[in-house]
């Protein structure tokens, strides 16, 4: 699955769920700066560091057994960029 901006995700090591607020490529491996959305913990930032898309689509840190989930896409707004290449 590709990732964008906005997605929530959560971890396989029980972390998140995060929005991703910025993405980040090196390479093959992606940086995401993400909000914390769990409840109690405010505005905090998260950094989830050196994923890489597997063959199958998922998202595993390097070197690692850790994964990404995804969880939902917010639908876009009306008139954004987004919306207009999705019809």
């Amino acid at each position: 699955m590709i990732l964008r901006e906005g997605d929530v995700i959560r971890t396989s090591y029980s972390t998140g769920p995060y929005r991703i607020r910025q993405l980040t490529a090196e390479g093959r491996r992606l940086h995401l700066l993400c909000e914390d959305l769990r409840p109690g913990v405010g505005r905090a930032t998260a950094y989830l560091n050196d994923f890489e898309q597997q063959p199958d689509g998922t998202w595993q840190r390097a070197g690692s057994t850790d994964q990404l989930f995804f969880i939902e896409r917010p639908a876009p707004r009306p008139g954004t960029q987004f919306d207009l290449f999705e019809q």
